[in-house]
């Protein structure tokens, strides 16, 4: 959520992918919405038996939109850590300019943060973002709006090794069956 308010950011331009603004003089008063978009927000509260626990906030993704546009402060520097431990803190265009250099010269990026001029506005938009989403909400049964009936990767695994494990027993009979020329003893 945070690179989100982060104007030029993946998360911001990935958030917004999916609408179109129209009117370049206006506030964002028109967006139009590509596909049918559902959107949520998370908020991890915390961990409970080994399980994430949270509460799931639905968005109205063009009203979201507008408000996302509005607030979003723009980006001023980067913060890169990298795999030699170098952690540099450059202006997002010098960074873009010398990011292949950098790469040769410290390996791969493993800690990336965009950064906007003010920290403090930042976290004032979320605030104000957090509180709105919150004040909005509404009690509301969670509706399953996924069709896809395909097993889970857990049962897929499962159902994998029990097939492995079937072939794997029958294996000898077949060497036998082959070494005999299809000959049964």
């Amino acid at each position: 959520m945070r690179d989100a308010y982060i104007k030029d950011t993946a998360a911001f331009n990935y958030w917004n992918g999916c609408a179109t603004i129209l009117g370049k003089d206006t506030p964002f008063d028109k967006v139009v919405v590509n596909d049918r978009v559902m959107a949520y927000a998370v908020e991890v509260t915390g961990i409970e038996n080994g399980r994430i626990k949270g509460n799931l906030h639905e968005l109205d993704y063009g009203d979201h939109i507008r408000h996302l546009n509005r607030a979003a402060l723009p980006l001023h520097t980067v913060t890169a850590k990298y795999e030699d431990g170098t952690t540099l803190t450059l202006p997002h265009k010098e960074h873009d300019a010398q990011r292949e250099r950098l790469y040769y010269q410290h390996g791969k990026i493993t800690e990336y943060k965009p950064n906007p001029e003010n920290e403090d506005a930042l976290r004032i938009v979320l605030k104000v973002a957090r509180e709105q989403r919150e004040g909005d909400a509404r009690p509301a049964a969670f509706k399953v709006r996924v069709a896809n009936r395909q097993p889970s990767i857990r049962q897929q695994l499962a159902a994998g090794r029990k097939e492995l494990a079937e072939q794997r027993a029958a294996a000898p009979m077949r060497a036998a069956l082959l070494k005999n020329h299809n000959v049964e003893v």
